[in-house]
């Protein structure tokens, strides 16, 4: 899948986040929108709520998105408040479905970031442990979170590259970072990565920035830097909700573009379940670079 560039050999292509809707009604819409855009993306990935909130709702999304549409699917796992056995167990209904991808995250505590993490009774330690069994299920295609600016519980980067490196040596195939603003992070990070030799796909997390205050919420929650330029065109707004969807696109687009210039061709679009927003943007971005 994915289009190709402009003087170039490379496809772009992309993946999409999305959660799982309240409601029947809901899911359906999501599901309408997902098949009804014109460039599908490569894989969409369904997250999945710590302690079980969402588990079924998780499970019973990727089923239908797995039979009712043509894009693949990949499965969020958190080590969070799940035992070794329970998890194993969605591993192997999501195998036996005809899941082939994989989201594997350790997960936030369920009392939030400003608790310690502590592996759950019978559960897994670690992201890499988990990865390592659900490698044991099938050979899976395992996505593992990379943090440009660190986790903000890491005591600095290099014990967080450290992480990173354990889940990769367990078997990772491609690392998502964490969303960012600012370009700069991505490529140092890239850089640091294979000094490394961490050398599968890094692929960057974009999220588009609808509502300001929301976003600037959830950067401040895991420790990623809205930069003040960014910032202040928000907050300079005319649309008093802030809900600014020309300035929204022309941020993502000026982002992914710098991206796609230095030679990026692989993009994961945290969605927020704004799918005619992403369609847009995406077919914004394909005018330009296809």
């Amino acid at each position: 899948m994915g289009i190709k560039l402009k003087n170039n050999n490379k496809r772009l292509k992309y993946s999409l986040e999305i959660f799982p809707p309240k409601t029947v009604n809901e899911v359906n819409g999501l599901i309408a929108n997902l098949k009804s855009m014109n460039s599908k993306p490569d894989f969409i990935s369904v997250t999945y709520g710590a302690g079980g909130s969402t588990q079924n709702s998780t499970l019973d999304l990727v089923k239908r998105l797995h039979i009712e549409t043509d894009i693949a699917v990949a499965a969020h796992l958190t080590c969070v408040n799940s035992s070794i056995d329970d998890v194993i167990h969605l591993v192997e209904l999501y195998s036996k479905i005809g899941i082939k991808k994989i989201v594997a995250l350790r997960g936030d505590p369920p009392e939030g970031l400003d608790v310690p993490y502590r592996p759950y009774k019978n559960g897994f330690h670690s992201t890499a442990d988990l990865v390592t069994a659900i490698k044991k299920v099938n050979d899976f295609d395992i996505y593992v979170a990379g943090y440009p600016e660190k986790h903000p519980e890491s005591l600095d980067k290099k014990r967080d590259i450290d992480t990173l490196e354990s889940k990769v040596t367990a078997g990772a195939h491609s690392i998502v970072t964490q969303f960012f603003f600012d370009n700069e992070l991505y490529y140092d990070y890239v850089k640091i990565l294979k000094k490394r030799n961490i050398n599968i796909p890094i692929i960057p997390g974009i999220v588009p920035i609808v509502n300001f205050n929301q976003i600037k919420r959830f950067s401040d929650k895991c420790g990623a830097s809205i930069p003040k330029n960014i910032a202040d065109e928000f907050l300079n707004s005319s649309e008093t909700d802030m809900n600014n969807y020309n300035l929204c696109k022309k941020i993502i687009t000026k982002q992914i573009s710098d991206l796609i210039n230095k030679g990026v061709n692989n993009f994961h679009l945290y969605s927020l379940n704004r799918i005619q927003l992403i369609a847009s943007i995406w077919d914004d971005i394909l005018n330009q670079n296809s």
